[in-house]
């Protein structure tokens, strides 16, 4: 359900719309809640709701503890990876950051900044993730 917000957000970005990105921002909010709530209700007395179904103790025991440590595992691994994720993304930002600044510190700023676009636009390019918009001639 999260990776449809993703879409949502890309396409309502795309289309230059954003003010839906605040719409579906709010109504996926409400949404994973609502649907959250139950699952962790299910989750946490798993093992009475099991029981009341008719499943044997030793069982439902046994998938309680399967729940808790699934969960705890999951828990750990995603701060771990958010971790990494948040790591990445400062070092994305300063690889861009700190040479405009050392740039800007050049006798002539202007051909360094310029130097440095077209080097981040030839990456780009090479990695194919630049998008060349043409931009209409002068009207006479």
């Amino acid at each position: 359900m999260g990776s449809a917000v993703e879409t949502l957000c890309g396409q309502a970005y795309g289309a230059l719309r954003y003010d839906m990105l605040g719409v579906y921002l709010q109504r996926s909010t409400i949404v994973l809640t609502l649907t959250g709530i139950p699952l962790t209700v299910a989750y946490v007395f798993s093992k009475p709701i099991l029981i009341l179904l008719g499943e044997s103790t030793a069982v439902a025991s046994a998938v309680a503890v399967f729940v808790y440590g699934l969960s705890w595992a999951m828990g750990r691994d995603l701060f771990k990876l958010s971790a990494a994720s948040d790591v990445m993304l400062c070092l994305e930002a300063w690889y861009f950051q700190i040479p405009v600044l050392v740039a800007g510190l050049r006798q002539n700023p202007e051909l360094a900044l310029d130097s440095l676009f077209y080097l981040v636009k030839t990456t780009m390019k090479r990695l194919d993730i630049w998008e060349d918009k043409k931009q209409p001639l002068l009207k006479n």
